[in-house]
């Protein structure tokens, strides 16, 4: 009887915490994110309080941009012509690979929620992201 009950503990122990983890949505990836660290493969970690410039990526399909823009006081943003495309692959990862005139490059997506990013570039660094929440000084 007792064994009976351990393997009833331990069965929905696991159901728990299998279903806290959910599969990452491409979706997930629209919209502007703010940098909160940056950890070198080293494990040195460099914090991120105050960002001037954010990113924007829109993805329609398996294709899309990444821009940086500057969020301004009235809750607009400002575009600079930095605007990187790119590709997602999908397998048993998440891979962003861009391609510009200049260079090609990937970074692997290690997570990715509708709050939070984080991903590996090439060189082994790991950015964290969080969504970012437009700001406005506007009165109505």
């Amino acid at each position: 009887m007792k064994l009976n009950s351990i393997c009833t503990l331990v069965i929905f122990a696991t159901a728990i915490l299998t279903s806290c983890s959910s599969p990452m949505q491409p979706e997930d990836l629209n919209g502007y994110w703010e940098i909160t660290s940056v950890t070198l493969e080293d494990g040195t970690e460099r914090d991120y309080t105050v960002n001037a410039v954010v990113d924007f990526i829109e993805l329609n399909g398996s294709n899309g941009t990444r821009s940086k823009v500057k969020p301004q006081f009235d809750g607009s943003f400002i575009k600079n012509s930095a605007t990187e495309e790119f590709s997602l692959e999908q397998g048993d990862e998440f891979i962003l690979a861009y391609k510009t005139p200049y260079d090609a490059w990937e970074e692997e997506i290690l997570e990715l929620s509708s709050d939070k990013m984080r991903v590996k570039n090439r060189d082994g660094k790991v950015f964290t992201y969080k969504t970012f929440t437009p700001f406005s000084l506007k009165t109505k």
